[in-house]
């Protein structure tokens, strides 16, 4: 039979991790689905051996994809690409890209890990609390460390002052801390 003429001509056409593909699918989904397991497979040197089930002569192996390959729910047929390992079917793309993301693609392949999977490094260290926020009100600390901050500012204008430009500047720092220290003041004697 065909097949039969296949194993003997492409070895590793039954045996290992086989994707099942179609070049002339014209479909850029599956094209770019394609190219990705590729690109996955060979990056992490696992081998591999992709069928064109639109190759001439290969209608045998388009009806096992169709007949084992998973299918996603509205299909009526299995659509490339699809990954087996010899005769099992491990699933389509999504599959394969879920196991990627996961680092699970050796599960997922059927094929033994070359590299232990990293477990995650416990170091007891713990976030800190959040404290209670209440929003719209300044805390008298937070207002006296404001209030030291504008006066720092001031200082450092008056210092440096020359010109119109300069007297201007600390005006307009006055003017705002004023403010400041007016908002601040009451909302240290309001009552809650």
């Amino acid at each position: 039979t065909q097949l039969q003429d296949l194993k003997e001509k492409v070895p590793g056409l039954i045996m290992g991790v086989r994707i099942f593909m179609s070049n002339g699918s014209g479909n850029k989904e599956i094209e770019n689905s394609q190219q990705r397991i590729q690109m996955v497979l060979t990056t992490r040197a696992i081998q591999f051996v992709t069928i064109d089930i639109s190759a001439p002569g290969m209608q045998e192996m388009r009806s096992f994809m169709r007949e084992k390959g998973r299918r996603r729910e509205g299909q009526r047929n299995a659509l490339p690409p699809q990954i087996f390992n010899g005769e099992e079917c491990r699933g389509d793309y999504e599959g394969f890209d879920i196991a990627n993301e996961d680092d699970d693609l050796e599960e997922f392949l059927g094929i033994p890990r070359k590299n232990p999977k990293a477990e995650p490094v416990k170091t007891g260290a713990v976030a800190p609390d959040v404290g209670k926020l209440n929003p719209g009100k300044l805390m008298k600390d937070q207002i006296a460390t404001k209030n030291t901050q504008l006066k720092e500012i001031v200082s450092t204008a008056e210092n440096k002052e020359s010109g119109s430009e300069g007297k201007g500047l600390i005006k307009g720092i006055n003017e705002d801390n004023n403010k400041n220290n007016a908002f601040n003041g009451d909302i240290l004697n309001k009552k809650d």
